[in-house]
């Protein structure tokens, strides 16, 4: 009795055919895997360690506003195809040479430094902001009478090149240069010197800074007498004796200068 064929499967591909066929397999999960691992310029800049997580992600629809970035055309020599960076938009005409050239890269950073300043000082951006402050993402400050008072980013300029960033420290009203060396060296215009005023001045946030408690100087138990300087600083200037300006002094010294005139005569 002749077998049934209905019980039997044939197979018609060889072993090439299946090696190719997982190869393409392979690639197809190489290529999904890449597309889900893929990340846009910020977000690869924001993310990179020796940044400390100091940067806040600018967000497209602010980078679209031509308002906010008003000012900017005229600072850089490729500005549209650095903005083009940034927004993640591939162009028909691509330079790869331009592309590749370390002074186009750094005109893309500079570009996002700036935008970055002004973003900061947004609504959205202040609001990041605050939760690293919060947060102490950016440090503390050294000195011990601040007990660990959290600061906040502060550049010399809101141009490039005039400054590191620096750390504000808002009890002390003093400036550090950060203890992560990668971050010292952050253009400081990243930030700008107007910030941590916004942060501190604004209402809404409602940020209680305690005020820096200064240790008595005692000698052998005795309290020494502060010199003016420090009282200047440290105490109310109501509260202090009116001092003769440089004005009393000129007067004084034109009066002296009469009376030792007659005296000659």
């Amino acid at each position: 009795m002749a077998e049934s064929s209905e019980y039997y499967s044939y197979s018609y591909y060889s072993s090439d055919d299946y090696d190719i066929l997982g190869k393409e397999a392979e690639e197809e999960e190489e290529e999904e895997e890449s597309q889900d691992e893929y990340e846009d310029w910020i977000s690869q800049f924001c993310s990179e360690k020796k940044f400390k997580n100091w940067f806040c992600h600018v967000s497209e629809a602010y980078l679209d506003d031509p308002f906010n970035l008003f000012g900017l055309q005229n600072l850089f020599k490729h500005y549209q195809k650095a903005l083009n960076c940034l927004l993640d938009v591939e162009e028909e005409d691509m330079d790869e040479k331009l592309y590749s050239d370390v002074q186009f890269t750094e005109e893309i950073q500079n570009l996002y430094l700036l935008v970055h300043q002004r973003y900061i000082q947004s609504p959205e951006g202040l609001a990041e902001m605050l939760d690293k402050y919060n947060r102490k993402v950016f440090g503390t400050c050294p000195r011990v009478e601040c007990e660990k008072q959290a600061v906040i980013p502060y550049g010399m300029s809101t141009n490039l090149g005039v400054s590191g960033c620096l750390a504000f420290c808002p009890r002390c009203r003093d400036v550090y240069i950060p203890k992560a060396y990668e971050v010292s060296r952050i253009d400081g215009a990243a930030f700008g010197p107007n910030f941590a005023a916004i942060l501190l001045s604004d209402p809404s946030l409602k940020l209680k800074i305690p005020a820096v408690k200064n240790p008595p100087l005692t000698i052998f138990g005795f309290r020494v007498l502060e010199s003016r300087r420090r009282l200047d600083r440290t105490k109310d200037p109501s509260h202090l004796p009116e001092f003769s300006d440089a004005s009393e002094y000129e007067e004084e010294e034109d009066y002296a200068e009469e009376e030792n005139a007659q005296e000659a005569k």
